[in-house]
């Protein structure tokens, strides 16, 4: 049966989406901007113009496949019929030609772990909503799928961003990865973005919808959601941290009055270890950093060794519940402090000494040397909840924490610390 033309007509951004040859193109709109609609258009019409393709298109959750999916390929296609079927216990589509459209969660429900993305080959993959979890390895997994022969092997994301997270720095500042991943993309042009307001797609939406959007929502949230800008400032845990103001090398010759450390073990996870310098006018300078993945015993004690030796470090502040850990440290000869984990007391000790004072200079500042504790600084956030409300202090989950983590626990040692009568030595850096 011949395929009967139909004219759609997409706005300028949604029609750059569509047309964008990149290899990992992004698109991120605001709600109802009709991103998603074109993430099915493009596999509808890779379907028809490249026979015998196999394709993916991933939800974050499985009600949107029949809530998004599948009424997306009606109001393209119509209803089921000659053209194509769809087999809803497999969750995939058949077209007349051969093409086939599998229809997947992510991997952020535990039924459906990225994991089992392994083993297809596709020709082309769509990920809608790319922001809701965290789908970073369903897309570095699914990636290695796309090469079945002859076919685009295209992978397209969009979404409404939700914060920074990281489809926003891989897209829109072209980094890859966070926390201790986080270095310029290879091929940036690979990663094209197009951002499309809501306001485009208004001749599909309800009369008065974008009227409504406008009411109800206000400031950043507003900017979020109406033309899907990847808001961050208002949501950041440490808005307070600019690159150009605390991100400063050691001058030459400084005065530290006391060098203290912070550990936050994580065995196989990420081990966070930093120094901090307090010098005579008690400002604080990280300037020593750790930061690895499954770090061996061994490598930890020497460096934490050759760290107290080499700085007369006071003591390493440790989380509460590593008493294992303190024991073995000490019996080592390592000085080391347990302190309580509070959160929220240890983030605003962090912005108070953030803030810049009168003399136009913070009280803490994080040496070039220290790369992932900048990183988490700038990446940080508040948790969001559904409606928009941004939660105090509360961190969204799921986030590279680490070097922030042993930062406050290095904090709170010193307001729990026992006050010193003894006359305090200094010694130069540098």
């Amino acid at each position: 049966m011949e395929a009967e033309r139909v004219k759609i007509e997409l706005g300028p951004s949604q029609g750059r989406l569509f047309a964008s040859r990149a290899k990992f193109p992004g698109g991120f709109g605001g709600s109802g901007s009709g991103k998603s609609y074109v993430l099915y258009l493009k596999a509808v019409t890779n379907a028809f113009k490249h026979p015998g393709i196999d394709m993916l298109i991933t939800e974050p959750i499985n009600d949107l496949i029949f809530d998004v999916g599948l009424p997306s390929l009606e109001r393209i296609l119509g209803l089921e019929g000659d053209l194509w079927e769809m087999n809803r216990q497999r969750r995939q589509v058949t077209f007349e030609n051969g093409s086939t459209l599998a229809l997947r969660t992510a991997g952020i429900a535990q039924k459906d772990l990225p994991s089992r993305r392994l083993g297809p080959t596709y020709g082309w993959v769509g990920m809608d909503e790319v922001f809701i979890g965290n789908q970073q390895q369903t897309f570095f997994n699914l990636v290695s799928r796309l090469r079945q022969e002859g076919m685009p092997n295209q992978l397209m994301v969009v979404g409404t961003p939700k914060g920074r997270k990281w489809a926003y720095w891989r897209w829109d500042r072209k980094v890859a990865g966070q926390g201790e991943r986080a270095r310029p993309v290879e091929n940036p042009g690979d990663y094209e973005v197009f951002h499309i307001p809501t306001e485009e797609n208004a001749p599909n939406l309800p009369e008065g919808y974008i009227e409504t959007l406008k009411q109800t929502y206000s400031g950043d949230y507003l900017r979020q959601e109406l033309y899907g800008e990847a808001v961050g400032y208002g949501s950041l845990i440490y808005p307070e941290f600019q690159v150009d103001v605390h991100v400063r090398s050691l001058p030459a010759g400084i005065i530290f009055k006391k060098v203290i450390g912070g550990v936050d073990p994580a065995g196989a996870g990420i081990t966070s270890m930093h120094l901090t310098g307090i010098d005579l006018a008690g400002r604080y300078h990280v300037f020593r950093e750790l930061y690895k993945r499954a770090l061996d015993e061994t490598e930890m004690v020497q460096t934490m060794w050759g760290w107290q030796g080499e700085h007369h470090v006071r003591a390493f502040a440790v989380p509460q519940e590593a008493s294992l850990l303190e024991r073995h440290l000490t019996n080592l000869g390592i000085r080391v402090m347990r302190v309580k984990n509070q959160r929220a007391p240890g983030i605003q000790r962090v912005r108070r000494l953030l803030r810049v004072g009168a003399d136009g200079m913070p009280a803490l500042t994080v040496t070039p040397e220290c790369p992932w504790l900048i990183s988490e600084f700038q990446m940080y956030e508040r948790a969001v909840s559904a409606d928009g409300v941004v939660e105090d202090d509360e961190p969204a989950d799921g986030q590279a924490d680490h070097a922030l983590d042993d930062l406050r626990y290095q904090l709170s040692m010193l307001e729990s610390a026992p006050p010193v009568q003894a006359v305090e030595l200094a010694w130069a850096v540098g």
